[in-house]
């Protein structure tokens, strides 16, 4: 299983960016059997940053449908009318799913808890090995899903955690239960060489389509 991810700086009025953004995932929910779903940043990535991801069954499913979105004319309007909104390139991501069941569906103002380091590519086994057994860790901590991804192309050794929550409340216990956690702390120190330094990340997103 692969997670498609498709970024993007949003720089305009809420009023114009949110509906924009919500018809657009339609579009693309309505004409292929990509169920993508769009992420607003809240923390941890730039102001007005939109993450639109969809779980993939294979690259040859996801090419058919990005392919068939270049003769619908809908689609193609709308990514004119973006080009005032969005001034620099946006780029896509496709992760490889290492562990977990991540779900397809989540409501709409869910909360996505994530995590993300660059392993250190000589020790990318060992790493992703602890990736899984803090993933499982956190499950046990919470008590919510923690899904690992790491990346197909892009920074190579890219390795990615989600834990996505049903609201703010929900996803903020959950972080304060993985702060005050002995074994989620002994975890981290343990990690030490695993990763390179400087690479680790936080952020949170919201959905909004």
């Amino acid at each position: 299983m692969y997670l498609f991810s498709r970024t993007a700086v949003v720089r305009a009025n809420p009023r114009v960016m949110f509906p924009w953004v919500q018809q657009i995932t339609e579009v693309v929910r309505a004409n292929t059997s990509l169920p993508v779903s769009a992420w607003a940043a809240s923390f941890g990535a730039p102001i007005g940053g939109v993450v639109w991801s969809a779980l993939v069954k294979s690259q040859a499913e996801l090419a058919a449908d990005m392919t068939s979105l270049l003769g619908n004319q809908e689609y193609l309007d709308l990514l004119a009318t973006g080009q005032d909104m969005i001034p620099a390139a946006g780029q896509d991501s496709l992760r490889t799913l290492v562990h977990g069941s991540p779900e397809p569906e989540h409501g709409l103002g869910s909360v996505s808890a994530v995590t993300w380091g660059t392993a250190t590519l000589s020790r990318i086994g060992e790493t992703l090995a602890w990736s899984v057994e803090m993933a499982q860790h956190a499950e046990k901590t919470t008590g919510n899903p923690v899904s690992v991804w790491v990346n197909a192309f892009g920074l190579m050794g890219e390795v990615t955690f989600f834990s996505i929550y049903d609201d703010v409340a929900s996803a903020e216990a959950g972080q304060q239960a993985l702060n005050s956690d002995p074994g989620y702390i002994e975890r981290l120190h343990g990690s030490e060489g695993l990763w390179l330094p400087g690479s680790g990340n936080q952020g949170r997103f919201t959905r909004i389509a």
